[in-house]
């Protein structure tokens, strides 16, 4: 079962691989109610018998942008930050905010997906390990790498459609050494938002944050300051310093900023 899950994953990434190089791609989102034809037992059957995430982990090492659910928007951030990354040593990758710990002396954000974590991030060699995913049209043992994240601070970011203009919103985090999870094999980091969980995770939300984000340790939230310029976007950032009246009135701000902008032009 190990080698057969293994090597379909590896026909997946081969499939992956050709229609992003035929279309001229360097990013994808996915889906894991739509992997084919629902019954894989059947002899004629087309598609993915597991959700590509060992397919999608190797890719993302590349530099090949993704977002799930098809999360267009983050599968772009993802591309755009890993070729900003070049150069630099400690990886990248897509992030879910998989699940919090509200316990009060303890409060962080697990961070993770059902498998497509990029491996640039681990900070021991990955491990290829074969389980049960019991989510989505295929209930299957599927592969994946399994490790957990580099500790030490990063930032994660996001863009949001807001109708009138886009917003790139990003957050110093604090990455640490999480406890051991046999329970769920997957990749993952655990982190802190700053400047203190309760703070950065509500500025998160004030902001129209999203679940998914693009996650470096190499590239600050005055890199992606820069970008927003190049673009004529608004940026919003969450750090060290941030408290949440001062954010509430940063958001008043820039909306009557950005609704002035465009009643003069």
């Amino acid at each position: 079962m190990y080698w057969e899950k293994v090597k379909n994953d590896a026909k997946a990434e081969i499939a992956i691989r050709r229609v992003l190089e035929d279309e001229g791609a360097t990013a994808f989102t996915s889906n894991f109610d739509d992997l084919g034809d629902a019954d894989i037992d059947d002899p004629n059957f087309v598609g993915f018998d597991q959700i590509p995430g060992l397919a999608t982990q190797r890719l993302m090492a590349e530099g090949i942008g993704f977002g799930a659910e098809g999360d267009w928007k983050t599968a772009c951030l993802c591309r755009i930050l890993w070729v900003m990354s070049q150069g630099m040593p400690k990886g990248n990758s897509f992030l879910e905010d998989y699940t919090l710990n509200f316990e009060a002396t303890q409060t962080s954000a697990l961070q993770s997906h059902m498998l497509e974590v990029c491996p640039l991030i681990a900070s021991d060699k990955p491990k290829l390990e074969v389980h049960f995913l019991g989510i989505g049209i295929r209930k299957q043992q599927t592969g994946r790498l399994v490790f957990t994240s580099k500790t030490g601070p990063g930032v994660k970011a996001t863009i949001v459609d807001l109708g009138n203009r886009f917003r790139i919103i990003t957050s110093e985090v604090e990455c640490i050494e999480p406890k051991a999870m046999p329970k769920l094999p997957v990749a993952s980091a655990l982190w802190v938002p700053q400047p203190s969980f309760e703070v950065g995770a509500g500025a998160w939300i004030l902001a129209g944050g999203t679940h998914h984000s693009a996650f470096s340790y190499d590239i600050t939230a005055e890199y992606w300051a820069d970008f927003a310029e190049i673009l004529g976007v608004e940026c919003i950032s969450i750090d060290k310093n941030t408290t949440t009246e001062g954010f509430k009135q940063q958001l008043r701000n820039n909306e009557v900023y950005y609704w002035m902008n465009k009643s003069l032009k």
